[in-house]
């Protein structure tokens, strides 16, 4: 008896849970809005007032110019004892064959006369200093941040650097290499062949600015060592090169440490030709097929 009494407390269970689900949904009550206070209401009908606009005064520059015609800026900023430095030759790639002057100022880097690469690259570890180095149309540039206290010592190893490349013929061929890798890569990146094929169809196709600084396969492969001394030679010199510095240092210190490390070179910059006018296409839709692209 037990056992049926069970059985059918359960079926019962069973059963009226069953009526339970079989029930029709509710109809979804909508909340009405919540009315708007009177202090919100206020709020929106008085816009709040402007605050004054603060000002801003630029940080004083300091300029001089060398007896060699170098240009030196320099931007005092107290802080925890730290400065930085750009030195910036105003050529680029536009005043040179496709990708030359991207591979100048990366082997700017892989040594000089004085220090070979790692000789070069350890002697600016041990001051902290990781430089670099970049070249686009219209410019070059060396770059790096370092302690106050170093400036002797950095502003040394940069001007070697700007000055005095080795262009061994060692690091020559690992710098191609480099930049054909990367040249590849470019080649897998949607927005590097957009970048390529709009310089090329604005410009030209032999315009300078028609290719990006890097270059091509092509002519990576083209450049040898006498046309990276050649291009340093005529391209770099002190009249159209200038030093900035900006950082936790005194301006008399900066002047004199920046004479001590530039003041010899002596040169002038070649004239350039003006540049032709650009040749751009008439409006069409370029379309770059890359089936086997990962992206």
């Amino acid at each position: 008896a037990s056992v049926f009494a069970a059985s059918a407390s359960m079926a019962v269970s069973g059963w009226t849970t069953g009526c339970r689900r079989a029930q029709p949904p509710q109809a979804h009550r909508v909340k009405p809005p919540i009315a708007a206070s009177a202090s919100a209401e206020a709020f929106r009908a008085n816009a709040p007032s402007r605050a004054p606009m603060p000002t801003w005064t630029p940080p004083p520059v300091q300029e001089r110019v060398l007896s060699n015609g170098l240009r030196v800026l320099f931007v005092p900023r107290q802080g925890p004892g730290v400065a930085a430095i750009e030195v910036t030759v105003a050529r680029g790639a536009s005043v040179a064959s496709p990708g030359l002057a991207s591979f100048a100022a990366a082997m700017l880097l892989r040594g000089t006369t004085q220090h070979n690469a790692d000789e070069l690259s350890e002697s600016f570890t041990r001051l902290g200093v990781e430089p670099t180095t970049l070249a686009n149309h219209d410019a070059m540039f060396t770059s790096a941040r370092f302690l106050a206290r170093d400036l002797v010592a950095v502003l040394e190893l940069v001007s070697e650097v700007v000055r005095r490349p080795a262009f061994s013929r060692h690091e020559l061929e690992l710098e191609r290499t480099r930049r054909l890798t990367q040249w590849k890569q470019l080649r897998d990146v949607p927005s590097a062949l957009m970048s390529i094929q709009s310089a090329a169809q604005l410009f030209g196709s032999g315009h300078p600015y028609g290719y990006i600084p890097l270059g091509n396969d092509g002519a990576i492969r083209g450049v040898d060592r006498e046309m990276l001394k050649r291009f340093h030679a005529e391209q770099f010199a002190p009249d159209i090169t200038t030093v900035c510095i900006a950082g936790d240092l005194a301006v008399d210190d900066v002047f004199v440490a920046v004479e001590k490390a530039f003041g010899d070179w002596t040169g002038h910059a070649r004239a350039v030709p003006p540049l032709p006018p650009a040749a751009p296409k008439a409006e069409h839709i370029v379309l770059v097929d890359r089936p086997q692209a990962t992206q």
